[in-house]
């Protein structure tokens, strides 16, 4: 009878709430079959051995790459007498599950082709690049500099695209499927593994999905316990609580929404499951969480793009239902979103960007105070007076006499 895996918890494995760990890690001797709660990237960097990966083996030596998910299970041997040296990063699988996440667009990587090899053996400047971008992500955590963060993520990235393209080469590092396995079987269990985590949060059972495979519930069972190492209910409960939690951290949803929307008919099952699983309520987890969200997603890129927008189109007369029906948003949602994270209404930042233009007009141009509040947008010359001298304590007329210095004097 096949091993069971033992679980890795990013909480437990990493003592810390940083959606990134990295580590440079020397293995003397064998470590068991395993999987993990979290994405693990492990670039081989000295030394030989082998790993088992699904099931299936194949040589650990400089160049090799893996990158594991949930769904993968591994162990690791280094040759008799030796040590395995390795660069690994790990991060949280929620970080491919929402728009607003910062491998969404990579999430095809994840969660498409879910048979495809997990491994790829790099060789000559690929492996000196790939070895390259491990050792910058291991430098960049250690010294925790400004915008460590973006970096490690830009760093995980380019990890993450070279290896698929890689994978994908024709004659090149690694294999479309693994080998060594009777490819038909193998496949539909992958393929019942995609299937889970495209459909997880409608009415799934094992008998449901194995009917679109035309299988009996005993063979897909047996096929994902051979092939997975996992059973039915364990793959769609892991993956309807990874989505929760990518919820949890990104979307101001309530959790009775958040249950229903990953399968649970109510709040209270999916609490108690989610408990079980994580250790904590939903809430304390998106409680827990919340200043990595807020300080990870949305100021760089929901804010970036309002700002952006209004300085395209400050001159129009444009309200908050505009933006986001063109970023494809909820207008109440957006609204909420974006004065928790500014402390400003959209109105504001608004009229803050209309007199940032106008102040440029008054000093650049001689055109009539009048003009240029209707310039930048604003309905009437009332109004533009109005709010000039509420954000710059000044007058239009007395900012452009003084080119601007009686402005700066004021706010000094």
């Amino acid at each position: 009878m096949q091993e069971i895996p033992y679980l890795l918890k990013s909480h437990n494995c990493f003592g810390i709430s940083a959606p990134y760990y990295v580590s440079y890690d020397v293995v003397p001797y064998d470590i068991g079959l395993h999987r993990h709660d979290f994405v693990e990237m492990q670039m081989t960097v000295a030394g030989s051995g082998q790993e088992t990966l699904n099931g299936v083996s194949h040589p650990l030596r400089p160049g090799n790459l893996s990158i594991l998910f949930p769904w993968h299970s591994h162990d690791l041997r280094p040759d008799a007498g030796g040590s395995l040296e390795i660069i690994k990063c790990c991060f949280d699988v929620e970080l491919f599950l929402e728009p607003t996440s910062p491998f969404s667009d990579l999430r095809d990587l994840a969660f498409r082709h879910l048979h495809a090899s997990p491994y790829v053996f790099l060789e000559g400047e690929t492996a000196q690049q790939m070895t390259g971008y491990f050792r910058k992500l291991l430098e960049e955590y250690a010294a925790n500099r400004p915008w460590r963060d973006a970096a490690l993520r830009a760093g995980i990235s380019q990890i993450l695209i070279l290896f698929d393209r890689c994978r994908q080469d024709a004659g090149g590092s690694g294999a479309a499927q693994m080998p060594g396995r009777a490819k038909d079987e193998e496949q539909t269990a992958w393929e019942a593994v995609e299937y889970i985590h495209l459909h997880f949060s409608e009415e799934l059972t094992l008998d449901s999905v194995a009917r679109h495979f035309h299988l009996s519930a005993q063979k897909l069972q047996k096929l994902l316990e051979q092939y997975v190492g996992l059973q039915f209910d364990v793959i769609l409960t892991e993956t309807r609580i990874r989505n929760a939690c990518a919820m949890l951290i990104y979307h101001k949803t309530t959790i009775s929404q958040i249950a229903k929307s990953v399968g649970y008919a109510t709040e209270e099952t999916f609490s108690r499951i989610f408990k079980s699983m994580k250790g904590t309520s939903p809430a304390n987890y998106r409680k827990g969480h919340q200043p990595v969200a807020e300080r990870m997603m949305y100021p760089a890129f929901i804010d970036a793009k309002i700002i952006y927008y209004i300085h395209r189109h400050y001159a129009e007369d444009i309200t908050m239902q505009d933006v986001a029906k063109a970023y494809h948003y909820n207008e109440n949602y957006l609204s909420d979103l974006l004065k928790a994270q500014t402390g400003e209404s959209f109105v504001e930042l608004l009229h803050e960007i209309r007199i940032y233009h106008a102040t440029n007009l008054l000093v650049t141009t001689e055109l009539p105070v009048g003009q240029i509040g209707f310039q930048v947008g604003f309905n009437s010359v009332e109004t533009f007076q109005r709010v000039f001298k509420k954000l710059r304590g000044v007058s239009p007329g007395e900012y452009r006499k003084s080119g601007g210095a009686a402005a700066r004097d004021g706010q000094a």
